[in-house]
């Protein structure tokens, strides 16, 4: 069945992340920051959301902040200087479509804006949200996460992950963090369809021991300025998700030979021991290698959460430009 996209709240939250600027996380990671039961927290320097999830059956639900667009990675041909590129795009909206205005040489960021609309939607379900940063360069915060022995336990304590941050509509993908009952049970809960592993996201780096997938949620030709999303496409990935979401959850641990039977073999070379360990960082600005157990850094203690994770008071609301 066809949603309606009349009068819709969920679409209106779209709408404002996606109309977030393009070169900075800072406006994503401000928005979470309103919810305190969760905390921005630093770890060797990359930044992360976590709310803990209050469910005894807890997912794990992870989108990522920032864009290949972001001022950091300069990756692409933009003057970074000027403000009329950085901050002034002419958004095109037409009844199903988000596009931009073709004289901008950026994209819409709704990879992975619109995971972001849909992980603050879901927020209140009671299981956890994690919003990482530098995704686009490597997974770089999420391999930074799992060099800390606390944050490895606590992320794979979770029964699963879902991340919302794969292109096109009704399919998604596991990467190494599959089992052949976790692939059935998406298919039979979703009606989607698994695609063999190909590239790399967050989850490829925290399924360690638990499983995810990373579902489709309706943008097209994302990393260029022909980006666009379907409101639709968008819409029907939300409402399949929430029921995922809201449904009970049985604890799914990774099969290691999964990824082997399904990856697709233009990529296998990146495959090790069922994660992509050797994804390529495409920025030179930012380091990949990390100690091997890697502690969060000291900072003032405000969290009141039983995980007993240090926040920064400092990092609950950035300067532009960070």
């Amino acid at each position: 069945m066809r949603e309606s996209l009349k009068n819709s709240k969920e679409l209106e939250i779209l709408k404002e992340f996606i109309k977030m600027p393009l070169f900075s996380t800072n406006e994503v990671f401000k928005k979470f920051s309103e919810d305190t039961d969760g905390h921005l927290y630093m770890i060797d320097g990359h930044k992360f959301y976590f709310k803990p999830g209050t469910r005894e059956d807890r997912i794990l639900l992870i989108a990522h902040a920032d864009t290949v667009w972001d001022n950091r990675y300069k990756k692409f041909p933009i003057d970074y200087t000027n403000e009329d590129i950085n901050y002034k795009r002419e958004m095109i909206e037409t009844e199903n479509i988000y596009c931009n205005n073709p004289k901008f040489n950026t994209g819409i960021g709704a990879d992975d804006r619109a995971g972001c609309a849909m992980a603050w939607l879901l927020k209140d379900s009671g299981n956890s949200v994690l919003i990482t940063d530098e995704e686009e360069v490597g997974g770089l915060t999420a391999r930074a996460i799992m060099t800390s022995p606390e944050l490895r336990d606590i992320i794979n304590s979770h029964n699963f992950m879902l991340q919302f941050d794969m292109n096109g509509s009704r399919w998604f993908k596991c990467y190494g963090a599959g089992s052949e009952e976790f692939k059935q049970m998406m298919e039979e809960k979703t009606g989607y369809d698994m695609r063999p592993n190909f590239s790399y996201t967050d989850i490829s780096f925290l399924g360690k021991t638990i499983c995810g997938a990373n579902i489709s949620i309706g943008y097209y030709n994302e990393h260029t300025p022909d980006e666009c999303l379907n409101k639709q496409d968008w819409l029907e990935a939300y409402k399949t998700i929430e029921r995922v979401v809201n449904g009970k959850h049985k604890k799914y641990l990774v099969e290691p030979e999964f990824a082997n039977r399904y990856i697709d073999e233009t990529y296998l070379p990146y495959l090790i021991n069922g994660n992509f360990e050797n994804a390529e960082d495409e920025s030179d600005e930012y380091d990949t290698e990390y100690e091997e157990e890697n502690e969060l850094e000291p900072m003032e203690n405000e969290d009141e959460s039983d995980i007993n994770i240090q926040s920064n008071e400092n990092d609950k609301g950035f300067e532009p430009g960070n």
